[in-house]
């Protein structure tokens, strides 16, 4: 009886976790490739079809820069100057 309660105890939490994580990479995927079609948009809009190539590259190129800095823990360095303005500002 005491096993069965302690599984039951901990299943939502790892169901929690589960859905939590889930949820992540859904909003993630989601954001990747809104940002990737709005790149695509911007750039057929600017310069015709070629543009749209090129605007899609770059907004891809700049998701994946985006997501490598907040999944490594590393601080970018966009991050840096604006710490360093906030404190000069001070």
């Amino acid at each position: 009886m005491a096993e069965e309660t302690e599984s039951n105890e901990t299943e939502p939490s790892a169901r929690k976790a589960l859905y939590q994580g889930f949820g992540n990479a859904l909003a993630l995927a989601f954001e990747f490739v809104a940002i990737v079609g709005l790149g695509f948009l911007a750039g057929r809009w600017v310069g015709g079809t070629i543009g749209g190539a090129v605007g899609m590259i770059l907004a891809w190129i700049g998701s994946t820069v985006r997501l490598y800095y907040r999944h490594t823990g590393i601080e970018s360095p966009l991050a840096k100057v604006k710490a360093t303005r906030v404190e000069e500002s001070s």
